[in-house]
Parts: structure tokens; C-alpha cells; sequence
């Protein structure tokens, strides 16, 4: 038995009950089969539903509701605040739809505290996958899409990485040295925003062995609604923003270029004029 907690998962939920989300459900579920991974992960569950949800009979975890959907920053930075006060190194990051294995709980684990003391090591990402690719960790674009990643490469990574949030987690001190999640990117683009800042401040990350199954939202163009058309908008807008912060001229030029790349190989393929459109313009502001 470990003598402390090493690990705060957090879950934020939107729109999904905690049966139904495969990230929740997995974890309690690994966790409740055996007493050492129990005993060294609290979880932190923060739904943003806009209407009141029932929490299950007899979940311990701390649980915070807030109707008017304040994004994933603000619930990052309450629990690193949270882990901080509980003496807790790490925060586990997990999509409500990325579903965990057995494996990567125990890989998790081990790694926390075998890279305890090397402060180096800011965070450990696992592989997420979606059709046999890997879509995250990625190489960092030029002026095409991102390069697969490796997927047999377990290890620390010899340059700097594009990283998602779910399934990563991140060393609570080193956090703090970068001020804590930045408020700037609330939802979108927050976890290229954070990795960036951990990896400029001279961190390193550790690619673990373990491959997580994931769904990209972003490749739903065939949806037209209005969510999905504010949802698309707002990406856009963070990825502007993030390379307006974090970019080279060079790396600005390249965004450009892929947009434009990108709007047309939409268009060509799936005849989606108005992602397309968006997309085009979103190259020209």
C-alpha cells in the first residue's frame, strides 16, 4: 500500500451522466479492482451541464457543478490549487470519451513515482489513438498537418511535442511554475497552450507505453448545427490567439498555409463549403 495519494484525476463532464462517460467509468472502474491504484488516485469529477445532474450513490470523489459552463481552465486550475493544499504531485487529465485501461492506470502509477524526484520530467502523455493513427503526442506542424507520432516510442522525448489533454499528467509544482493553466485559452487549444509553456520553461515530457483509443471532435465536419458551428469558430479563434502568443513569423506563415491546404482538401473531398468558407477566412484575419 502506498503511504499517500500521488495522483488527482479530473473529469469534467458536459451533457453526459457519470455512467455514460467511458473516461469516468473506466477509471472507477480499474481503481475499484485494485487497493493500491485506489490508494494512491483521488478523482475529481466537475460537470458543466447546463441542468442538474443526480451523482451516484456512494461516489467518495469531490464533485463540483456549474451550470453556466466556465470550460475545462477553470476546473484545471481549481484542482491544481486542490492537489497543491493535499500534498498531491500530479494531476491526471481525462476526457469524459477517452476510455482507460488497466494498464495505463498501473503504468501511470509507477511512473509518478519513479519520476518523483526528477524534476525534469514535467509530465507524462500517453499515446492517444484514433483509426490505428496516433493523434497525440504529434510532431509540431510546418506547413503541413502534424506527423505521426512513434507509436512504439516509449521514453523522454528528444524535442518538443504537441500534446492533448486527456489521459496526460502533469507534475503539480512545475504547473505552478508556469502560473497555472493559462485563463486565456478557457477550452480550446488549453492543452497546445499548457504544453507549451511546461516545454519552454525548459520541461521535458515522458512518452508512456501505454495507447489510449480517442475521438477527435474536431473531425466532425459533417455537422451543421449551431454547436458545432460555434465550436469550429472558437477553434479557429484559439488556434489564432495561440499562435499569436506562442508562434515564430515562420510558424504564423505555416498556419496559414495549412488552413488554406486544409479548407480545400475539405472542400474537394467532402463538399463542406461552409467548414471550408470558415476555414478560409480564419487564414486571411
Amino acid at each position: 500500500m502506498l503511504d499517500r495519494q500521488r495522483v488527482l484525476a479530473v473529469v469534467v463532464l458536459y451533457k453526459m451522466r457519470f455512467e455514460q462517460s467511458r473516461g469516468l467509468a473506466s477509471l472507477l472502474t480499474v481503481i475499484s479492482r485494485e487497493n493500491v491504484l485506489a490508494s494512491a488516485i483521488d478523482l475529481m469529477v466537475c460537470d458543466n451541464t447546463p441542468y442538474e445532474q443526480q451523482v451516484p450513490d456512494g461516489f467518495s470523489g469531490q464533485f463540483y457543478r456549474d451550470t453556466t459552463n466556465p470550460g475545462l481552465a477553470h476546473w484545471y486550475n481549481i484542482a491544481l490549487k486542490n492537489a497543491e493544499e493535499a500534498g498531491i504531485d500530479w494531476l491526471l487529465l481525462l476526457d469524459q470519451d477517452t476510455e482507460v485501461t488497466d494498464q495505463y492506470v498501473r503504468e501511470v502509477v509507477a511512473a509518478t513515482e519513479a519520476m518523483e524526484r526528477n524534476r525534469e520530467i514535467v509530465a507524462l502523455v500517453p499515446k492517444l489513438e484514433q483509426n490505428g493513427i496516433v493523434c497525440s503526442p504529434l510532431i509540431p506542424p510546418t506547413y503541413r498537418p502534424p506527423l505521426p507520432f512513434n507509436k512504439n516510442f516509449t521514453g523522454v522525448a528528444s524535442s518538443k511535442l504537441h500534446v492533448f489533454n486527456s489521459g496526460s499528467v502533469l507534475r503539480v509544482s512545475a504547473l505552478r511554475d508556469i502560473g497555472g493553466f493559462p485563463q486565456d485559452f478557457p477550452l480550446d487549444y488549453l492543452d497546445h497552450a499548457t504544453f507549451a509553456a511546461l516545454q519552454s520553461h525548459k520541461g521535458r515530457l515522458f512518452v508512456l507505453e501505454s495507447v489510449l483509443m480517442h475521438e477527435l471532435s474536431s473531425n466532425e465536419i459533417w455537422r451543421t448545427d449551431a454547436a458545432a458551428i460555434a465550436r469550429h469558430r472558437s477553434t479557429l479563434l484559439a488556434e489564432q490567439r495561440f499562435y499569436d502568443l506562442n508562434g515564430s513569423v515562420l510558424d504564423r506563415i505555416y498556419r496559414r498555409i495549412r488552413l488554406f491546404r486544409g479548407a480545400l482538401g475539405i472542400l474537394v473531398r467532402h463538399g463542406a463549403i461552409a467548414w471550408s468558407f470558415r476555414m478560409m477566412r480564419a487564414a486571411l484575419r
